[in-house]
């Protein structure tokens, strides 16, 4: 969000700047704002953040509402998906999960924004990775980019992405440098075993 709204890389890839729209659901605005301090934010940075729970019988209207009232919204970040999505009962239902993330995708088509969507991961690893995400596989099928994000052994943290358009990410090293709070791509994991 911080480098969409300063029109600055991320992770060595370009960014169209504009304004970001951050839902964050499960947090404090207090939170929000410290942890945004410390990435460098400042009160010209175009980021407008929304916290706590949401009216589940009326999210999209109200996102749409919000995406207009703000200018040159670019990028709108959910966290987490399965606290702002309507109709969902079981997250595990392909068919509830999938028509309520149409929902969201047309809205994103609409009004010509990115949407950045955090989902849980479960508990247990497997074989395909978008298998891994908590609730319905219509969650890995209805999105452009899956960023996912492991903690594994002696603390490497790795990124990897699934694309369907452009080329992956592959099980790739995080960095995190805390004195300038930024992150950075480092080896392949397979660049570290060998």
């Amino acid at each position: 969000g911080m480098s969409v709204a300063q029109g600055e890389a991320f992770l060595g890839r370009s960014v169209q700047q504009g304004s970001v729209l951050y839902l964050a659901l499960e947090e404090k605005p207090d939170e929000i704002l410290s942890h945004l301090k410390q990435l460098g934010f400042t009160t010209n940075d175009p980021i407008y953040v929304r916290c706590g729970a949401v009216d589940r019988h009326n999210t999209l209207a109200s996102l749409e509402a919000d995406v207009k009232s703000y200018p040159n919204v670019q990028l709108v970040i959910i966290d987490t998906l399965l606290k702002f999505a309507d109709g969902i009962k079981d997250a595990n239902n392909y068919q509830e999960v999938n028509k309520a993330l149409e929902r969201l995708l047309e809205l994103a088509r609409n009004c010509n924004v990115h949407i950045a969507a955090a989902v849980h991961a479960k508990k247990r690893e497997t074989e395909d990775l978008r298998d891994g995400i908590l609730g319905s596989t219509a969650i890995a099928g209805a999105v452009d980019t899956l960023l996912l994000f492991r903690s594994g052994k002696a603390g490497i943290r790795t990124l990897t992405t699934i694309q369907r358009y452009g080329d992956c990410i592959p099980e790739t090293q995080l960095r995190w440098d805390a004195e300038i709070r930024s992150v950075s791509l480092g080896e392949t994991l397979d660049g570290i075993r060998q």
